[in-house]
């Protein structure tokens, strides 16, 4: 059974926490989230709400949207979510539409070299 989780940063500062949607909701966005490891329900930043893709990378870190991905060939990815598809999905500088974990490289094969929102240096050869 895959795990459902989601990680954001936690509203007013650079925290992160790993969780569960909480039932709170504004204009049907999820607006907080409660802790796994305390239970704590904590308002979020939503533009950094991630959820968990249920893959793990070589290191066997959690693969949330919006990690950047290394592969052998050392250029870097971005994790995303494809709506027409209902899929998460990577994209990298060249391509010309998004790939699925499988078709362009496996799970196991990538290392997280940092995310969107902590390291937004890195998408300069993204996307």
């Amino acid at each position: 059974m895959k795990l459902i989780k989601f990680r954001a940063k936690i509203a007013g500062t650079d925290v992160w926490i790993f969780g569960l949607p909480y039932a709170v909701y504004s204009d049907n966005d999820i607006d907080s989230i409660q802790s796994i490891e305390t239970k704590q329900v904590e308002y979020i930043k939503i533009d950094t709400l991630g959820q968990f893709t249920g893959l793990k990378d070589k290191n066997g870190k959690d693969i949330y949207k919006g990690d950047i991905l290394k592969t052998a060939t050392d250029k870097p990815m971005v994790v995303g979510w494809s709506e027409r598809f209902a899929s998460f999905v990577l994209n990298r500088s060249g391509w010309a539409f998004s790939h699925w974990f499988g078709e362009s490289c496996n799970p196991e094969d990538c290392e997280i070299i940092g995310n969107k929102y902590d390291n937004p240096e890195l998408l300069q050869d993204v996307v």
